[in-house]
């Protein structure tokens, strides 16, 4: 399976002022992984803006469990009146029901409110592995098939799949340990516990600037600024980058409404420039602003774009 590249366009739409939503005192904001992990910090920086802009407190809840497909079904069986809101990427809103049809839900049962923005994802080893980059990872890994380890945040995931398409391309195979999240990931790959990880760039930024992991390559179009000694995948060989989007869901039975009050808020807070520039220090590729409508007509084209690749898999494997 080929890797892909996605490509955004949001344009810019008129901002409506935020009302309080539904009867709950609060919001609380879904988390499909562990504490600590990217989705998490993305949303805990996100949530004291948004609970401003919304007139209620925003807590963050982190359901973590089955590859982040827990917190889509907590999202799902909670009242569709926007108290309970889902910060979720490629993994659970797509990977997890086009791959796994008794997951209990499908990517139609979610509503996109806001893309919030892209990262890129980055390849790393434990410290003490004598690899230097990944021509060498890949000799020492074809030397001994299944003997390293690999680790995701679960069967089916975006990171899942991508290892297991450059493991083909490049002509290894590592044993893979599944996780609820990629923070306990990282921990265990600076500690050696594991060997190699295919994980986001928010969540092993600090990892990678304390020297606690050692990074082999990175999935953006050009090198990142701040890690600019790390090759991209593209110059390794690899056909096209692998960028990771995330956002805001509901529940698709979420009234019109609602969905566009949120929206609204989402916007003005997108918009806020020390809220961008803390996102962007997290390693997020924040996007401009967009309409609910133009928020789930991407969301429908990811839909119809990650069935097809699925699709593809279940035919080579």
């Amino acid at each position: 399976m080929k890797a892909w590249l996605v490509w955004f366009i949001f344009f810019t739409v008129p901002l409506a002022s935020a009302q309080a939503l539904g009867p709950s005192s609060h919001v609380t904001l879904l988390v499909s992984f562990t504490a600590g992990g990217s989705a998490d910090t993305v949303a805990r920086t996100m949530a004291p803006e948004l609970s401003s802009l919304l007139n209620k407190p925003v807590i963050v809840n982190n359901i973590a469990g089955a590859g982040g497909a827990l917190g889509v079904r907590k999202l799902l069986t909670s009242p569709a009146n926007g108290s309970t809101l889902l910060f979720g990427g490629v993994s659970e809103t797509l990977l997890m029901p086009l791959g796994n049809p008794h997951v209990g839900y499908k990517p139609e049962d979610l509503m996109a409110i806001s893309i919030v923005g892209t990262t890129p994802m980055v390849l790393a080893v434990r410290p003490d592995l004598p690899t230097r980059d990944l021509n060498e990872f890949t000799q020492v890994a074809k030397a001994a098939p299944m003997k390293l380890s690999h680790a995701t945040s679960g069967e089916g995931s975006h990171a899942h799949l991508m290892f297991n398409a450059l493991s083909r391309q490049k002509g290894f195979e590592l044993l893979h340990i599944p996780y609820k999240g990629s923070n306990q990931i990282l921990v265990d790959l600076a500690s050696g516990q594991i060997d190699a990880a295919l994980t986001n760039l928010v969540a092993a930024a600090p990892f990678i600037e304390a020297h606690r992991i050692k990074p082999l390559a990175i999935s953006s179009v050009e090198r990142v600024p701040n890690f600019a000694t790390v090759p991209t995948l593209l110059e390794l060989g690899i056909a096209n980058p692998i960028t990771l989007w995330a956002g805001l869901f509901a529940s698709k039975d979420l009234d019109k409404a609602t969905a566009q009050k949120i929206n609204a808020a989402m916007n003005q807070m997108l918009n806020n420039p020390a809220l961008r520039q803390r996102l962007q220090r997290l390693g997020i590729s924040v996007n401009k602003a967009a309409s609910l409508d133009e928020s789930q007509r991407f969301f429908a084209d990811q839909i119809r774009l990650y069935r097809e690749v699925t699709s593809r898999l279940n035919t080579t494997e």
